[in-house]
């Protein structure tokens, strides 16, 4: 080994002495990571509705949106075979589709009827696209029922790259299989998804492919699924919609305030939080003994034409800390000059997308 070598000094070591031929059999073992751990890696957590990154989420107001909620929730509890399987909430940007979710998303999670949710946002990241949803709504499914959770860490383990291909095979590998091969696809009752937000999902062609794949767990592979969708009436999605597929299958509810008496609810909802304010907010022995008066929640509810966001933006402008109440509300009613911050920053956010 030192042929020809000159003035080699070897300080320490250890040495083998081999006569004949060597092999090195010895190998280095790699420990394989575990399904569950890839999966967690590749759901959107701030997607689910209890998610901590949503952290009090819009809801409908108690007493609001009775009529809305009572229409989905005999939705939900229909055993009827018959029943629609898919139903889609639309509306304009602000008329409380996700809160309406969410309420719902909640309701049906105490009573055990939801098997998942995902709540889009696109100002989110992964929450704006669908490279998240499958993990996710996978992930819930395993956590409702143990005894399909080995049989999708299977799926994750035999493909770690599982969870970069396309939605459809995610679909296929993370719910359709470990299902039929569980007793789960014979459940008696159908369990809820929720799909909130789907316009928020950037890329247009994949509101398309969301609601196709989807749907395909109930049509073609007979999954006991009813499924929810929430969203604005963007072109893609109702194009989607339209399909033959949905001629008797499909409960469109739209969020119209004559037949949904949305100013009622507003009403409601904003003499409930004038009250509150009137109760807690740290001036509140500066207000007025009657404040607002009747006639400017008429006119709050007026311009708020059906738009809860409307509304709610109003109130979160009015409470805030540290401002006079009734300055505050005059600011919204154009009566004082706007000093610190608009009140309807929101709003134009909103609106601009």
């Amino acid at each position: 080994m030192f042929s020809r070598s000159h003035q080699v000094t070897v300080n320490g070591g250890s040495f083998l002495a081999v006569e004949g031929d060597y092999y090195d059999n010895s190998s280095v073992r790699v420990e394989k990571r575990r399904g569950i751990d890839i999966l967690l890696e590749g759901i959107a957590k701030g997607a689910l509705h209890n998610s901590g990154e949503r952290f009090d989420p819009p809801k409908c107001h108690p007493n609001t949106r009775t009529a809305v909620l009572q229409k989905i929730m005999d939705w939900v509890q229909n055993s009827d075979p018959s029943s629609p399987e898919f139903m889609w909430i639309y509306g304009p940007a602000g008329s409380g589709k996700s809160a309406i979710a969410q309420s719902i998303a909640e309701l049906c999670y105490e009573y055990g009827y939801l098997l998942g949710a995902f709540f889009f946002s696109r100002s989110a990241a992964g929450r704006n696209n669908d490279k998240r949803l499958a993990a996710t709504i996978a992930y819930q499914i395993g956590q409702s029922f143990t005894e399909v959770l080995p049989l999708i860490e299977k799926s994750v383990e035999r493909d770690p790259a599982l969870l970069s291909l396309n939605l459809e095979a995610q679909l296929k590998a993370l719910i359709i299989e470990p299902l039929l091969k569980s007793a789960l696809h014979v459940l008696p009752r159908p369990r809820l998804i929720i799909i909130d937000g789907l316009d928020e999902c950037q890329d247009p062609r994949a509101h398309t492919t969301i609601i196709r794949t989807f749907t395909q767990l109930v049509t073609v592979h007979n999954l006991p699924f009813i499924i929810l969708f929430a969203s604005r009436t963007e072109y893609h999605i109702r194009e989607a919609f339209n399909d033959k597929t949905f001629d008797t299958n499909l409960c469109r509810i739209a969020l119209d305030n004559t037949l949904w008496r949305a100013d009622d609810d507003i009403r409601e909802f904003l003499i409930s939080r004038f009250l509150k304010i009137h109760d807690t907010h740290q001036m509140k022995s500066y207000l007025p003994p009657v404040w607002p008066l009747p006639e400017v929640i008429d006119k709050l509810v007026a311009k708020s034409s059906g738009q809860f966001i409307y509304a709610s933006t109003v109130i979160k402008y009015i409470e805030a800390h540290g401002y006079h109440p009734t300055n505050r509300l005059d600011t919204v009613l154009g009566l004082r000059s706007i000093e610190n911050g608009t009140p309807f920053a929101e709003l134009d956010d909103l609106y601009r997308h």
